[in-house]
C-alpha cells in the first residue's frame, strides 16, 4: 500500500518524457484517456505537479498542447503543487513569475492546491499561497 496521500504526479510535460518531440507525445492521448488518468489520479488523492516554466517559453500554440493535460486534470478534479523536486532553495531562483503564469494560465484557485502540500506547510508561509 503506497501512501498516496503523499504522492504526486510528477514531470509528465517535461521533456524528460519524450526527448524528440516533447509537445507531440501528449497529443497521442484522446480527452477520454487523459479523462481516465486523471479521475484515477483525483480518486487516489494524488497531486499533478506544475513543472511548466520552460515550456512557457514556447509558442502559443505550443504551450496550449502542453496545458490541454493540465486542463483536463483540472476538470477533473485533480489538485496541484509545484516545485516539489526542487533540490535546493536556490531551485526557486527567478521562478515566482513562471508559478503566477502557470496558474493564472489555469484559471486555478487556492483550494486547488494539493491537500498534502497545505497541511505540511509551516506557518508563515503564506505569501507563497498559489
Amino acid at each position: 500500500e503506497l501512501p498516496f496521500h503523499k504522492c504526486g504526479l510528477a514531470h509528465f510535460t517535461t521533456p524528460l518524457v519524450c526527448m524528440n518531440e516533447p509537445v507531440r507525445v501528449f497529443e497521442l492521448f484522446t480527452d477520454y484517456e487523459y479523462e481516465q488518468i486523471f479521475g484515477r489520479v483525483a480518486d487516489l488523492g494524488m497531486g499533478v505537479e506544475l513543472n511548466l516554466w520552460k515550456e512557457l517559453s514556447y509558442t502559443d500554440s505550443d504551450r496550449e498542447r502542453i496545458l490541454r493535460p493540465y486542463r483536463i486534470a483540472k476538470a477533473m478534479g485533480c489538485q496541484f503543487y509545484m516545485g516539489g523536486d526542487s533540490h535546493s532553495p536556490e531551485g526557486f531562483t527567478g521562478k515566482k513569475e513562471a508559478f503566477e503564469q502557470i496558474t493564472d494560465l489555469l484559471g486555478l484557485k487556492e483550494e486547488q492546491k494539493f491537500s498534502f502540500v497545505v497541511k505540511n506547510t509551516p506557518e508563515g508561509y503564506d505569501r507563497y499561497k498559489v
